[in-house]
Order: C-alpha cells, then structure tokens, then sequence
C-alpha cells in the first residue's frame, strides 16, 4: 500500500465520528507507529479529528485485560494536547467531569478505601468506565505478554468500538504469531477490524516521512537514504539523530567533511542496526572497492558469495570505497551511541589538511594539463601559468615535481622566474627537513638541475649539526639504518681514530657503537665506502686485542 492511500484511508477515519476498527500491519520497524503518529499529528493540526481524546497503549509488559484497560485509561489526553502526550494536567482535564457526577454521598466511599493507590485505582476505573468518542490505539499485539490473550485484546477492541463508540486502531507485525495466538488472530481479525492496511512503504516514501525536511543536510540524508534502500523508520531516525549531533561538531569545517560524515553515518547506522541485511562493520572495514571486496571473512559457499556481491555492488553504488581514520572514528561513535567529540574534531582537522593538500596539487596538475593537451604555440600562457600555480601551491611540491618545473621554465626561456620559485621553495616553512637530504629521496638520482641541487645541499648545511664519529654510529645504532652521508663520512675516519673512539667507551653505549660501526660487514652488495669503513673498524679493534691478552679473548665477541 502506498504512503498516499494510506494517508488518504487515515484521513479519512479521523474525519469521522463513526466508531470503527483498523488494523496496520507490516514488519518490525518499518515506520508503523510513526507513520500513524505523524498522520495524527498533521489531521489534528489541521483540525480535522473528529474525536475529543486520543490515548496510546502497546501491549508489550501488559499481562491481563486489566492492565490495558487501566493503561488506556491512564494515558488518555485531549485532542488539543496530543502534541505533549498525557500529563498529570491532562489526567485532571479527563477526571473532572466525573468529579462533578458524584454527588457528595457517592464521594464518602473514597475515604474508606485502605491506602491511596486505592483512589488511584478507582479513578482509573472510573475514567475507563466513563470513555466516549476517542481514539484507541494499541501497538505491540504480538507483543503481549503470557497472561495476555490475542482474542481477549481483539475483544476489547470490540467493546471499545460498540460499548464506548470509540474509535481504535490496531498495530501489529502479523508474520511474529505463533501457534494458536496465530490462529485465533487470524480467525477473530476478520470479524473484528473494519478495514486491514498493509504498511509496506517504498525507500522514497520512508525518507519522506521520516526525515525532517527542515534540516539543513536533508537532502545528503534524504539521497543517502534511498541508494542504501533503507525502508526501516527507526533506522533512518537514528541517523537523522547522529548527523545531528555530528554537524555541531563540524559547523566550522570544510562541507566534504560534513558530506563525508553524513555519508558514513549513514551506513554506520544501517549496518549497525540491521544485521544480516546489511554489511556488518567487519565487511566494510576489510571492504576495498579497488580489490572488489575479495579479503572478506565469510563462509566460502554460494549463498556468502552471493550475499557478498549483493554488498559489493551496493557500496559501489552507494560510493563507497573503504574506510579512513575519519570514518573509523565516526563508526566507533555511532556503536558506541555518543561520539568523542575530540577525536572528531581532531580527525576532521587532518582530513582538511589532506583536502587542502589535494586541491592544491589539482591546481597543479591544472597547470600541468595545460602544457601537454594541446599543440598550441602557448609557451608564454604556460610559463606563467605553471610560475603561478607552483608559487601559490608551493606546499605542495616535492623535489621532484620543483625539478620538472625548474627545468620546464628554463627550457621555455623563463629562467628568472624558475630561480625566483627556488628561492621561495628554500624559504618556504616545510614541515619535515629530510625533504633537503636528496641522497635519501628514492628519486633523487633523477633530479637533475644544478641550481637545485647545490641549493638543497646549502640548505641542508645549514640545518645538519656538527658530526662527528660518536654521534654517526649512535644514530645508526638507533634508527637501524644509515644515509649515504654516514657512509662517507666514515669511510674517512682512520684506525686509529676508531680505536681511540671505542677505547674511551664502557658498557652497552661500546657495544652499541661497535656494532654500528660493523653493520656494513653484513651487506652482500658494500659499496666501496663500506668496504673501507668495515677495513678501518677491523684495524682498529685488531690493535686494541694485541694491547692484552684479555683484550684479545674479549673480541671473540665480534668474530675477531
């Protein structure tokens, strides 16, 4: 049934002062209760409910007839206050014109009454006993508890629409009875409900009903919603809730955070509270769209390989390629029910950064673009234009890329600005100094331009502390690895400099410097710089064994 008949049917039963009976049913969580609430809501504002009381009643705890009969007594409100539900103002509005039926001698019973939860009980009685002209509405039927029967409510539903010329409604997944409450359901329903709706809305209708239209990402939620197929009111509540709460946290940011955020928080939510149905947490974080969702662990049988495709085309669709540390946070937050307000802040600085750092280098690239798709004679345009880009993006550029776009200005005769982007390379604040140490750059044997070599080399001067032998082999002791620079360096340090090194050395810090200062014995493939360097070491400790002769038993140690 669509969300348009079934407003249209709900209109057209609270217009009406005719007591009656209908049934709503559909799965768990599929928007019954709300969407009867919602369309309640708007007829009452429209003024166009006919009743003079509304009460609500699910049946999920209550175990007698008594119990209900009270509860719906108890939650009764006027139809004028149906948007702040029953209150003990409300109770007072129904209780006082029974108040005013009972003469003063009918009203001497109550002080005989034992306790005062006994005037509790009598009023409610009393108020049930005295209902006209309202809507009933009991949820959860298949909820009821043990001592509660499905044909004793049905009946009740009865009594309420012929006794009391009310009007009830009744909400219930059918498909969750079991046995003879099964059959009695279905034998009594027939004769009891006037008109029987199917609530089965489609993902279009859901989002349009269950998401405030008001909010400034509706449409992000309203989309996302929809390419994740999520018809389950519940669902798409707490969603809604969640990215309300996360846009406090992101108001200053970028809008792709927020896009982002509500686009993870989405199908957190899904995945989370709809199991089986959709792709649990473990899926999505081994999920790659670039490796199709092949390391995912589950069952290795047809159905989980189909299920598996399911998924895969559905995050596809949904643009979904596998989880950053942003989302990781985002999906913690929405397990957990409340986020670390921090961390996502702390999370949504570095995934600006990244996005600054990656619209600066499609600026770049533009720039770029420029200077190979086409064969326009435009030298002087893309000088300029890869001048510019390159200045105002300098943060940007690697070694790499400062060398293509040297070499590129020189060649198209723009030499001064080419030394003029130098300059303000070297004098840029770049966050990490190795950038200046070409020698440790994978690249750097491919960087050609004389200019930046030698300015990278004084730059690099500038920022390198003096060395010296101890100094080098501590810290090849303690990273595990060496640059170039360290090699050379000590390919010129003498025998004799190493022995007085080590001699002036105790414990682990001599144990240390000597097994640095030997590591490059190891190397299959030694350049010549450690070959020299293994030579002296040797030497060296040879001349401190002939010292003593305990000295001599002592470098059995390093295979001396």
């Amino acid at each position: 049934m669509t969300i348009m008949l079934f407003e249209k049917e709900l209109m057209r039963f609270l217009a009406s002062r005719e007591p009656e009976v209908i049934c709503i049913t559909g799965k768990w969580g599929v928007g019954k209760t709300f969407a009867w609430d919602h369309f309640l809501k708007k007829a009452n504002s429209q003024s166009k409910v006919k009743m003079h009381a509304y009460s609500y009643v699910s049946l999920f705890g209550h175990n007698s007839l008594s119990d209900v009969r009270t509860a719906i007594a108890e939650n009764s409100a006027p139809m004028p206050d149906l948007m702040y539900g029953p209150t003990a103002g409300t109770y007072e509005k129904l209780a006082a014109p029974i108040m005013e039926n009972i003469n003063k001698n009918t009203w001497g019973v109550f002080k005989f009454l034992p306790q005062t939860a006994g005037y509790a009980e009598l009023m409610s009685r009393l108020m049930y006993l005295n209902m006209r002209d309202t809507i009933v509405c009991i949820d959860d039927l298949e909820r009821a508890g043990d001592g509660l029967k499905i044909k004793d409510v049905l009946g009740l539903a009865t009594a309420l629409k012929i006794e009391k010329k009310c009007k009830v409604v009744l909400l219930s997944n059918d498909t969750e009875f079991e046995g003879q409450e099964k059959t009695d359901f279905f034998k009594q329903l027939e004769k009891v409900v006037d008109v029987k709706m199917v609530f089965e809305p489609t993902t279009l209708e859901s989002a349009e009903i269950g998401l405030n239209k008001d909010l400034p990402f509706y449409s992000d939620l309203n989309k996302h919603v929809q390419n994740l197929g999520i018809v389950n009111i519940r669902v798409i509540k707490k969603i809604e809730q969640f990215c309300i709460t996360a846009s406090q946290v992101f108001n200053r940011f970028d809008d792709r955070i927020k896009h982002q955020a509500y686009h993870t928080i989405a199908l957190a939510c899904y995945s989370l509270m709809q199991p089986g149905e959709a792709p649990s947490l473990d899926y999505l974080k081994d999920f790659n769209n670039y490796r199709t969702g092949k390391k995912v662990d589950r069952n290795k049988n047809e159905d989980a390989e189909e299920i598996k495709q399911d998924f895969s085309r559905l995050l596809g669709n949904y643009g979904f390629g596998s989880l950053d540390e942003f989302d990781v946070v985002l999906f913690e937050g929405s397990t957990r029910g409340y986020f670390d307000d921090d961390a996502l802040r702390a999370e949504a600085e570095a995934k600006t950064n990244r996005f600054k750092f990656d619209d600066m280098r499609s600026k770049l690239d533009k720039a770029w673009d420029l200077y190979y798709d086409s064969f326009q004679d435009n030298a002087k345009e893309v000088g300029e234009q890869l001048y510019k880009a390159s200045l105002d993006n300098i943060a940007a550029l690697t070694p790499s890329s400062l060398d293509a776009t040297i070499h590129t200005l020189k060649s198209l005769k723009f030499t001064a600005k080419a030394k003029d982007l130098l300059k303000a390379f070297v004098k840029f604040d770049h966050s990490d100094n190795r950038i200046w140490d070409l020698s440790n750059n994978p690249f750097g044997d491919r960087i050609s331009d004389p200019d930046l070599i030698k300015a990278f080399e004084i730059k690099l001067a500038s920022l390198t502390k003096p060395r010296n032998l101890k100094s080098i082999l501590q810290q090849i002791s303690g990273r595990n690895g060496f640059h170039k620079r360290d090699v050379a360096y000590l390919a010129t340090i003498s025998a004799n400099e190493y022995m007085k090194c080590f001699e002036a050395e105790r414990g682990v810090a001599l144990h240390s410097l000597i097994d640095a200062a030997l590591s490059f014995r190891n190397i299959v493939n030694a350049d010549d710089d450690m070959k020299v360097v293994t030579a002296n070491v040797t030497s060296a400790l040879q001349k401190i064994a002939k010292k003593s002769t305990i000295n001599a038993l002592r470098m059995k140690r390093y295979g001396l």
